[in-house]
């Protein structure tokens, strides 16, 4: 497995996981024009990178991030846009690798901090210890509906 960052040839394998991702966080549907757009702007904007972890000639997961600050600060951050691993790789190393490289670029950037939401309909306490083993303070974001 390896690291590299995501160009516009991995547009259909980025939407396959991105539509994996939605079936498992059942929270929303995948929009394909609106996702493609993002992840375009994302590939083109030097401020965000698209990680993705590389198994043989499959993507395994991805993992994207955003420099930016919160809405209440001007304090610079690493924003979580997206962070998935495909089920057929949750027992490898794939997150392992993707949040290592996130925490390089974190490094390379003057140690900036890392917001990591967790946004599922499942095993959230599970997935947010996970992240908290590579960042601080890893919050879960909940969805309510009437």
């Amino acid at each position: 497995m390896h690291i590299r960052d995501a160009t516009r040839d991995d547009f259909s394998s980025m939407i396959e996981i991105l539509e994996e991702m939605a079936l498992d966080n059942a929270q929303f549907s995948i929009n394909r024009q609106k996702s493609l757009s993002l992840i375009a702007n994302m590939i083109d904007d030097p401020n965000s990178w698209i990680f993705l972890c590389i198994d043989g000639d499959v993507i395994a997961g991805m993992f994207a991030v955003i420099k930016t600050s919160p809405w209440y600060s001007d304090d610079p951050i690493l924003d979580e846009g997206w962070v998935y691993v495909r089920r057929s790789h949750r027992k490898t190393r794939a997150v392992f690798y993707l949040c290592k490289e996130v925490q390089q670029l974190s490094s390379l950037l003057g140690d900036l901090p890392v917001m990591v939401d967790v946004v599922t309909a499942n095993r959230a306490n599970i997935k947010v210890k996970l992240f908290n083993r590579y960042f601080k303070n890893v919050g879960e974001k909940n969805v309510f509906r009437k």
